[in-house]
């Protein structure tokens, strides 16, 4: 225990009081063991007894051969102080940091036993497994990760520094640290709630171990608002005998029988294996550096909300209990399940009136929401290491953001295809003459005396195949510069609408002269020919008794020099409708 001199209160590192009575017991001697650091998993049996079943029986190994080693995050340690010398240390990415926080200089580096717990606990996060001799060493969970590492566990009447867990957070998080690692009970509430609603507004994740005793209820440090709290659990499943019960606790994590150095006759050679919520606190520190590298995109709150989510436990999503929590924590599920997907608020905070630190004082103005924890209904044992998934996410194409992408999908197809229907349209296609939007070019036209007899189809001379040009009375094709005579009193049909080409339809060419038509009212404008009597105007779509135009013997290819009223009709159409190579030809006749 150490002494905190502001509040008389004492502080303590948590899990290693017993580690530290057993060790002389357990320490494995040099040469004793199992497992050496060449084999990448170990049998899961054999780490149990060696204290190494934290990373085996979770499949940690499998998860660094994907790349992912905890490179790029920054964890903080505040412990007891640090032997950085020890086999398992060296060459890691750790830098102490009490000097900063000390204005004595006070460095925070100890080989004596004092530094026995922030050792271990340092280990657990990012320990090569270097070994000491053919011992097999400690394999750090985020063994890329970087520790900065403050011994604010230490006596200030011995050093000459009295450490804050505020000023650490704050100088942890002013270089870049996203983990605040608290294996501790500490004294001072007030510091407490400042060192973690600085760590909140900064948004690092703060880790807390549970006290190491029986309790209905979380201490005041492990209590604070918004933090992690780790209980452990043991490689089966179990308790260590030690219970809290808290609607608080968060989870449980293994904490029973974990690998250390073990400090003996002025040297760090052996190992020995502790029990409690420290190492089980150091492990979710090591797993959450992970899942931050493999989801760089998610912020700590997503973090957090997945780490309740998709624990091993078979239990329906944000369900607890008060002796586990929301139960295991799993590496492999974090790995598969995207935070992201996740709401950005920390699930763990709480607008209780007792808080600390408020709800207000961490989100300020906004308005809480409940996140709808339920009681999941099991009792005690269903916290099973796996070192495989056991919860797998859905399919993309599955979940809403997934169906929304399909429905935008077909949305743009369908508009694709429609621009492009347009487009063809618009580019090949001619405006539909009257007559075949009132119901074809064979049909009855509206208006003509009952008993009617469409026009046949007319026969052109020359090399060329016939030509139907624009529809006629009745449906008839006539052809331009061969005019058929219409019965005398023959409706005229509101043909094409004035200023279409007679004949093809071929508006705006000039090789068709163009010919004003009746308009749909049967009357075509003053002083304008119409179809078939030149210079007469239409009345009510009737051809005057006696004015229809001359008969052609059938075969015969214009010209008609004069109509009835001394008009002359237009001239012939040109060689290329007779066939002749010198021009278009009639398959290109409707080509716009």
């Amino acid at each position: 225990m150490s002494w905190n001199s502001r509040t008389g209160a004492g502080t303590r590192p948590r899990g290693y009081a017993v580690a530290a009575t057993l060790a002389t017991v357990i320490a494995l001697p040099l040469g004793a063991g199992v497992a050496t650091g060449a084999t990448p998993e170990p049998d899961p049996y054999a780490s149990v007894q060696d204290g190494t079943w934290y990373f085996d029986k979770f499949g940690i190994g499998s998860i660094h051969a994907e790349g992912i080693t905890g490179a790029g995050i920054t964890v903080a340690v505040l412990d007891t102080p640090i032997n950085p010398d020890v086999p398992d240390l060296r060459g890691t990415d750790l830098e102490p940091r009490t000097e900063h926080v000390c204005p004595n200089g006070y460095d925070g580096i100890s080989d004596e036993e004092e530094a026995g717990h922030g050792t271990s606990m340092t280990s657990v996060i990012i320990g090569n497994d270097a070994g000491v001799g053919d011992l097999r060493g400690i394999p750090g969970v985020a063994p890329d990760a970087k520790v900065l590492h403050y011994a604010v566990l230490s006596d200030p009447n011995l050093t000459g520094c009295d450490i804050t867990l505020a000023d650490s957070v704050q100088d942890a998080v002013d270089n870049g640290a996203r983990i605040i690692s608290m294996s501790l009970g500490w004294g001072d509430t007030d510091d407490v709630e400042e060192a973690v609603l600085i760590a909140h507004r900064a948004g690092a994740i703060v880790d807390i171990a549970v006290q190491n005793e029986d309790g209905d209820d979380l201490d005041d440090t492990s209590g604070a608002n918004g933090v992690v709290a780790i209980e452990n659990m043991t490689a089966s499943g179990g308790s260590d005998g030690r219970e809290v019960h808290s609607d608080r606790l968060t989870g449980v994590a293994p904490g029973v029988n974990i690998r250390g150095p073990a400090y003996g006759d002025g040297s760090w050679d052996a190992y020995h294996l502790g029990v409690g919520s420290s190492p089980a606190t150091a492990w979710v520190s090591g797993v959450l550096a992970l899942t931050m590298q493999r989801w760089p995109e998610a912020t700590s709150n997503q973090i957090i909300q997945s780490l309740i989510r998709n624990t091993t436990n078979d239990w329906p999503e944000l369900s607890r209990t008060d002796l586990e929590g929301f139960g295991l924590f799993s590496p492999q599920n974090l790995m598969l399940w995207d935070p992201t997907r996740y709401p950005d608020v920390n699930p763990l905070l709480t607008d209780r009136n007792d808080a600390f630190p408020s709800w207000q004082d961490v989100m300020g103005s906004t308005p809480f929401v409940d996140p709808g924890f339920t009681e999941a209904g099991v009792g005690f044992g269903t916290s099973i290491p796996s070192a495989v998934p056991t919860k797998v996410p859905p399919s993309f194409w599955v979940t809403a953001p997934g169906i929304r992408t399909i429905i935008g999908i077909v949305l743009l197809v369908l508009l694709a295809v429609a621009v492009v229907l347009f487009v063809v349209r618009v580019r090949s296609g001619r405006p539909v003459p009257l007559l075949e939007r009132r119901g074809g070019s064979q049909g009855a036209v509206a208006g003509a005396p009952v008993g009617a007899t469409p026009f046949p189809a007319p026969q052109f001379a020359g090399t060329g195949p016939p030509q139907s040009g624009a529809a006629g009375p009745f449906g008839a094709p006539v052809p331009f510069g061969a005019p058929t005579a219409a019965p005398s009193g023959t409706a005229f049909a509101d043909a094409a609408p004035v200023g279409s080409a007679f004949g093809q339809g071929d508006a705006g060419r000039s090789d068709i002269p163009q010919m004003p038509f009746a308009s749909p009212g049967g009357s075509a404008p003053a002083g304008a020919s119409d179809a078939f009597v030149a210079g007469t105007p239409a009345t009510g779509g009737v051809v005057p008794a006696g004015d229809a135009l001359p008969s052609m013997p059938a075969g015969t290819l214009g010209p008609v020099t004069t109509g009835p009223s001394g008009t002359p009709t237009p001239p012939a159409r040109p060689d290329w409708v007779r066939g002749t190579s010198d021009g278009p030809g009639p398959a290109n006749a409707d080509r716009s």
